[in-house]
């Protein structure tokens, strides 16, 4: 369970006018993760500082945005010891624990890169729903 989100770093850098359609890349990489003291919260559980990068590339060399930071994960105590056991030695988390942590990650982070984007003029990296109009096939075919 996350219990705490923070960013270390955010970063909107803008080199040129985007103009017409654009492909705007996304990306979200678990750099470091380390044991954090939570005795104050729970005797029993344990947790896990994560690291992360996040990133948002526009074109080959239009715009970048970049975010880092770090969320406080919760778990039993023996699932920390596995985890930090496991990512010391292949920098890397099980997919099982992964998902959650990256999800989480990527909706926090997205949501604050299209505000970033906002205010430097860059178009929404992911697409927005859009209201589409039902056809009008069954009035005209009432009316002929």
């Amino acid at each position: 369970m996350i219990i705490s989100f923070a960013l270390d770093k955010i970063s909107v850098i803008k080199k040129k006018d985007i103009v017409g359609n654009i492909e705007a890349k996304n990306n979200v990489k678990i750099t470091n993760i380390s044991e954090q003291n939570v005795s104050a919260i729970s005797e029993n559980s344990g947790a896990v500082n994560i690291g992360f990068t996040f990133n948002v590339i526009f074109g080959k060399d239009l715009a970048v945005i970049e975010l880092a930071g770090k969320v406080l994960y919760m778990l039993d105590e023996d699932s920390k010891k596995e985890m930090v056991a496991h990512w010391n030695k292949v920098k890397k988390v099980d997919a099982k624990r992964s998902q959650p942590i990256l999800n989480s990650i990527l909706q926090k982070c997205n949501v604050k890169a299209l505000s970033l984007g906002n205010e430097v003029g860059l178009p929404p990296h992911i697409p927005f729903p859009r209201l589409a109009l039902k056809s009008d096939v069954g009035v005209e075919k009432q009316a002929a």
